[in-house]
């Protein structure tokens, strides 16, 4: 049995997701899996002789988490009252898609509990509304309000002023060189559809 190589300071693994522009797009498709068992396949991968050593799924994670904690400590200082969980589900609303609930939970792979204390907290502050469904009265679709679409606007604009800082220092071949992996890695683990640009407006 492979000796475990136990990943720093874990955290649930997420995928950083390559975009076609200079700002940092990240993927927020998350990915049910362990950490540590990610370590031990790299680590034990014959073929992965390049690079650092240091785990894949490490190294996403923890790229995501920073970009993710950038953001909420730039949304508290411009006092925008929000996470960055309910930023991507304005986002996915933005997006002229019918959504309901059930759709979102599905989307972003969480308990729909969590999305009902998220859409609740959006209700509240009326950034969004629930409609009818033309064609299934018993549905009701997520829709920005005009409110929301605002604090949606500051939001993406921190979004921006993140990716910029982040990618400080970055040169565009650089830049194309990392999307690039990122898309092919994508592409072999069969991620689904890009569903939010976070660094984009």
């Amino acid at each position: 049995m492979p000796k475990l190589i136990p990943p720093v300071n874990p955290v649930r693994c997420k995928t950083l997701g390559a975009g076609t522009t200079s700002n940092l797009n990240v993927y927020l498709m998350p990915i049910s899996c362990n950490c540590q068992l990610i370590s031990v396949l790299l680590h034990e991968n014959k073929k992965q002789q390049m690079g650092t050593g240091i785990p894949l799924g490490y190294m996403l994670s923890r790229s995501r988490r920073v970009f993710k904690n950038q953001m909420a400590a730039e949304f508290k200082d411009k006092e925008i009252g929000l996470t960055f969980e309910q930023f991507v589900i304005l986002k996915l609303l933005n997006s002229n898609a019918e959504f309901i609930q059930q759709d979102l939970a599905d989307r972003l792979q969480k308990d729909k509990s969590i999305i009902v204390r998220h859409i609740n907290c959006l209700l509240e502050h009326q950034f969004v509304v629930r409609i009818t469904n033309k064609e299934d009265k018993r549905k009701k679709n997520l829709t920005l309000t005009k409110t929301g679409v605002e604090i949606l606007n500051r939001m993406n604009e921190v979004a921006v002023d993140v990716s910029n800082k982040l990618l400080s220092g970055v040169t565009k071949n650089e830049l194309e060189i990392f999307e690039n992996v990122l898309t092919k890695i994508q592409e072999n683990g069969d991620a689904e559809e890009e569903i939010c640009n976070c660094g984009n407006k």
